[in-house]
């Protein structure tokens, strides 16, 4: 190696990507090794290794020899017009013509159905949205009657409410809670028994106590009036209505012993044949000595 020389040819590497896999080929290259548009370096070389010539200079090699393949294509210039049959000549303004009205037909199908294609679409958007819409309006109304429902329900359950306080209000308080529990769930047969029994048992203690003041005692306008609100409260329309009802759908209801105690209380069967017959206002009214016209 030459000692004289200012300069050293060197060859290394060069990365085309930054350490993020990033391609930076893009970037110049510059002092150092790759430079980005600010200047500063994306990439330095490395492994540089110092050669004898210029690496940018070609060394001259002795091509190899080739065989070159020749074809030879006998070439036919197109007859001119004067050099063409009349038959020659109108079969190509025939095919040219045929040709460009194709052509013309090619351009208005393409252009045609380019035409339908974007009305479709237009009306395909249009479509949407009026859909889009419709469904809209559905959800909005559905969304009110929603509402309305709820509100009518409220509204209901505060009625219910009110009437179910009223009822209990005017009926013996022994009776009271059960009737609440069972105007909570008309359908359970736990809140119908219970309703049943409390019903019952008011009656045979409401007899009993009757007996018990009006032995060998001459009524009076008190007790007759006392013996009359009793009544009244038995008989309430809702609470009898309701324990003829349960009753009547279910007699199985009764046990042996209320059936007799209610024979005993009414002096007559109120299961017949697995019918129930059904207690009336006046059967309380009978079942407490009270005469019914003072109704």
């Amino acid at each position: 190696m030459e000692d004289n020389k200012d300069f050293d040819y060197v060859v290394g590497k060069l990365p085309r990507k930054n350490k993020d896999g990033k391609d930076i080929t893009e970037d110049k290259i510059g002092k150092g090794g790759r430079r980005r548009d600010d200047g500063t370096v994306s990439s330095m070389v490395y492994d540089l290794e110092v050669v004898d010539n210029n690496p940018l200079e070609k060394v001259d090699k002795p091509d190899p020899p080739q065989r070159v393949h020749r074809e030879y294509v006998e070439e036919r210039s197109p007859k001119r017009n004067d050099e063409m049959t009349l038959g020659q000549r109108f079969a190509v303004e025939v095919t040219g013509a045929v040709v460009e009205r194709l052509l013309d037909y090619a351009e208005y199908k393409i252009t045609e159905g380019i035409d339908n294609w974007i009305e479709n679409r237009r009306r395909k958007k249009e479509q949407e949205k009026i859909e889009a819409r419709k469904e809209y309006i559905r959800q909005h109304r559905a969304k009110q009657e929603e509402e309305r429902r709820n509100v009518a329900k409220a509204q209901q359950k505060k009625v219910e409410e009110k009437q179910r306080t009223k009822i209990i209000n005017s009926i013996p308080d022994e009776v009271g809670e059960a009737y609440s529990q069972y105007s909570i769930d008309m359908t359970s047969e736990q809140a119908q028994k219970e309703l049943v029994d409390a019903f019952i048992l008011y009656i045979i203690s409401a007899k009993k106590i009757w007996n018990v003041k009006h032995a060998n005692i001459v009524d009076t306008p008190e007790k007759v009036a006392d013996i009359n609100n009793m009544i009244e409260k038995l008989s309430n329309p809702e609470l009898l209505t309701s324990i003829n009802q349960i009753l009547d759908k279910n007699p199985a209801l009764l046990e042996d012993w209320q059936s007799m105690a209610l024979v005993g209380v009414f002096g007559r069967e109120v299961v017949m044949n697995s019918k129930y017959i059904p207690i009336e206002k006046d059967d309380l009214y009978k079942a407490l000595s009270v005469d019914s016209d003072n109704k």
